[in-house]
């Protein structure tokens, strides 16, 4: 009848892990005694959720001593400079204190919002409220049971303090407060070690203590160094305490001798602590095991291997996991390839931002699902802006557009934003920005691209530099052609490859018309070799090529139609064959002085590939199966690009290219062959999630198009049969077509994923 009361005091056998790191870990990197804490760290728990730099000066307000090295504080700004004496190398850091109070006092003024908690669970966040009908957010510490009473041990998180309360003044908090970083953070100093024992004494305690408790009364501001981060919790090396503007103040009077007090020097100074290198921050990192010690382990599934492998014939793509993390991707440029371009932004020579016109299509695709996303109503409004973050920012061109971007600066309310689609930097209110879903980061690689021009090697600067930059932006105004010469992975704004490159049109070359006038900051050797490079060539080659498939189809059709009408004169007037058969030589003779040299494979296109082939990928790696059964001999070879197998049997012989679309570690790629077929792995370059392959049976580069009659391929194409296309479209439209008169290649890389239309693809 009484069991329940002896329930709180039955004695449990297992091992109860608590989701706090331990205190004896933060201070001195070990923990001898039992103690049911976290003695490991974790990626939850301890990711970054702070908008300061790992490495940086902060200015705190200390809120509460809880030991000789150990404190709780607020964070109101942070510098990166070496030295921050000078007020404007500070960042204000946007203090959400007064928001939660207000939206607290909200909570408790309406009705019907505070709904009791029934079973606080420890390391929740929960809302408390205290004797004087105040609330607070707080995370569970530990829980108590009583004869007739149940208590709960929390921590005020935005305050620093502990305190026990009744279950019953324990409320569940609202989810929009959940969303807000605590506003106080614990500070640990890692530079000091007790002198004596392996704990803090009480007596060193108190004497911390009785220093800073003017500095805690008057809000007084303690600069410190920052050397680790953790989650909510610092590791810093010092700690200043700056001294009051007003000389009669009764604090600056404790520090006259000593002024600035400087922890932990003077804790040394009076043999309280002794000096240490930094050892507690390399015991922290060696604990840096990706381990979830207090959340059971989820069952083992098994999945069928038919579920896990992808034809290479298949209509659809890989399934993509809408809980797995996406990873950004950026775009890329090729060698040996000319690129219709639109320069955006240029900071000097070295750090130019463009964009690839041939993804226009895709880009404003894009722009309608960011639209349909906003008017839906499944973005937010972007709570805690930080460095680096990816979201959505209003267009300065239009406040009803937001486009992706990524912050790249914040300073009070005002971010600087780099929009990631367009290549420009504008500054707005942090309230403009939103959320981004994932299936718009993954939709479409980060269209903008960072050069450099080639043959400026010094930096300009000054007057000359801002004289530079707009003679540059004037002759690039209109769409130009670009070619890349090499690449290196030192981008300063983007995430992807730098490029070094050379842009020019039919009347001009940029990089030889600006180191005329700027020939004082030039490699002149290097501008030489570009002089030299005929791009003329690329244009006439082309202009052979399509007049000679241009007069090849015209005889095509001329012929189709001559056959036609003399099929027809033959039924109507009993014309002998003999005729036709003179008129039908006569036509092959014609088709024949047309010259054409092929330069993209159609046999792979008609007839399909044997044997089938299957293909899987994880995080790192790519795994492609060939079925091929009785193999005797076989011989492979790859690129970043793609890879090669030329395969004997006993009956027929395989020469295989895997077409991969993205790229893979050099000398990574192994085979092996089992009794049901042939096993190839390759790493991973990026690690990202692939598209899935093509493979052909020749090495030939290979064109894929897909056909939609409602769409007009407006942008300038040297394709022949996109421009037919095109010309029918437009007769059946009724539309005048547009005229061609630039060079577009034919040959430009697919950056985007496999779902879009009316676009070529290159293998």
């Amino acid at each position: 009848m009484f069991n329940f009361i002896k329930l709180p005091f039955t004695e449990k056998k297992e091992k109860i892990v608590r989701p706090f790191l331990c205190d004896q870990i933060k201070q001195f990197g070990f923990c001898e005694g039992p103690c049911l804490e976290r003695h490991t760290l974790c990626k939850i728990l301890d990711k970054e959720c702070l908008n300061i730099p790992h490495y940086c000066f902060i200015s705190i307000q200390l809120t509460k001593v809880l030991s000789a090295q150990r404190f709780y504080g607020r964070i109101s700004k942070y510098s990166t400079m070496e030295d921050p004496i000078n007020d404007k190398n500070w960042i204000n850091i946007d203090d959400s204190f007064d928001k939660i109070k207000e939206e607290l006092k909200n909570v408790g003024s309406t009705p019907g919002t505070k709904i009791p908690h029934k079973n606080p669970m420890i390391g929740e966040m929960v809302m408390i409220e205290t004797e004087n009908c105040e609330l607070f957010r707080a995370v569970v510490l530990d829980t108590f049971y009583n004869w007739f009473t149940f208590k709960v041990k929390v921590n005020l998180i935005d305050y620093g303090y502990v305190k026990e309360i009744v279950s019953n003044n324990v409320f569940i908090l609202p989810n929009h407060l959940k969303q807000y970083c605590p506003v106080t953070v614990e500070i640990i100093l890692s530079s000091i070690i007790p002198v004596e024992g392996k704990n803090w004494k009480t007596t060193t305690t108190n004497t911390v203590c009785s220093l800073l408790e003017p500095v805690i009364l008057e809000g007084l501001e303690c600069i410190c160094k920052v050397e680790l981060i953790l989650g909510i919790t610092l590791w810093i090396d010092t700690m200043i305490v700056k001294n009051c503007i007003k000389c009669s103040h009764f604090t600056c009077s404790l520090y006259k001798k000593k002024s600035p007090l400087l922890l932990p020097r003077e804790l040394i100074d009076h043999n309280l602590a002794s000096k240490t290198n930094s050892k507690l921050i390399d015991k922290i990192k060696y604990l840096n095991k990706d381990v979830h010690v207090w959340k059971e382990e989820k069952p083992l599934v098994v999945v069928r291997k038919s579920d896990n492998l992808i034809s290479l014939f298949s209509c659809e793509g890989p399934k993509v996991d809408e809980n797995d993390t996406v990873k950004i991707q950026w775009a890329h440029l090729s060698k040996n390839i000319l690129y219709d371009v639109l320069v955006n932004y240029i900071e000097d020579p070295a750090h130019i931002l463009i964009s690839n016109l041939q993804f226009n299509d895709r880009v404003n695709a894009l722009q309608k699902d960011i639209d349909e996303a906003i008017n839906n109503k499944s973005v937010e409004y972007l709570t805690n802006a930080t460095v680096g973050t990816i979201c959505l920012a209003m267009s300065h061109a239009d406040e009803n557009k937001y486009n992706r971007s990524i912050i790249k600066q914040i300073n009070n309310e005002t971010a600087e934003v780099l929009y990631l689609d367009y290549g420009d930097f504008y500054s707005l209110d942090v309230k403009h920005l939103l959320t981004i879903p994932s299936k718009l980061i993954s939709k479409l690689p980060f269209q903008v691209i960072e050069c450099k021009l080639s043959g400026f090697n010094d930096i300009l600067d000054g007057d000359i530099l801002n004289h530079f930059n707009d003679n540059f932006m004037e002759i690039t105004s209109s769409p130009i052609c670009l070619k890349v010469l090499s690449s290196f992975g030192d981008a300063k704004f983007t995430g992807g490859n730098c490029y070094e490159v050379v842009l020019f049109n039919k009347d001009i070359n940029v990089n030889v018309k600006m180191a005329e006038q700027y020939n004082v900051y030039v490699d002149n050797n290097q501008i030489k070799k570009i002089s030299k490079l005929n791009y003329e060539s690329v244009y006439e080659d082309d202009k052979k090529e399509l007049d000679g498939e241009i007069k090849l189809l015209e005889s095509l059709l001329k012929m189709s139609i001559e056959k036609k009408e003399q099929q027809i004169m033959s039924n109507s007037n009993n014309i002998s064959e003999n005729n036709i058969i003179v008129d039908k030589k006569q036509n092959i003779k014609s088709k024949k002085h047309v010259k054409i040299e092929n330069k993209y494979c159609i046999d792979c296109n008609v007839t399909p590939v044997i044997p089938q082939c299957f293909w899987h990928q994880d995080n790192t790696y790519v795994f492609i199966k060939l079925n091929i059964l009785s193999v005797k001999n076989y011989n492979i070879s790859h690129t970043m690009e793609n890879i090669t197998i030329s395969i004997e049997t006993n009956s027929v012989f395989y020469c295989l290219t895997v077409q991969l679309y993205a790229y893979i570690v050099e000398n990574s790629v192994t085979c092996h062959v089992d009794f049901d077929g042939i096993r190839i792995k390759a790493e991973k370059n990026l690690k990202i999630k692939y598209q899935w392959p093509r493979i052909m049976k020749c090495s030939k580069r290979h064109k894929y198009m897909i056909y939609n009659i409602e769409h007009i391929n407006e942008h300038m194409n040297w394709n022949l049969m996109l421009r037919m296309l095109n010309k029918y479209k437009m007769l059946a439209l009724d539309q005048p077509l547009h005229s061609v008169n630039n060079y577009c290649s034919d040959y430009n890389d697919s950056d985007g994923s496999d779902t879009e239309q009316n676009m070529i693809y290159e293998d």
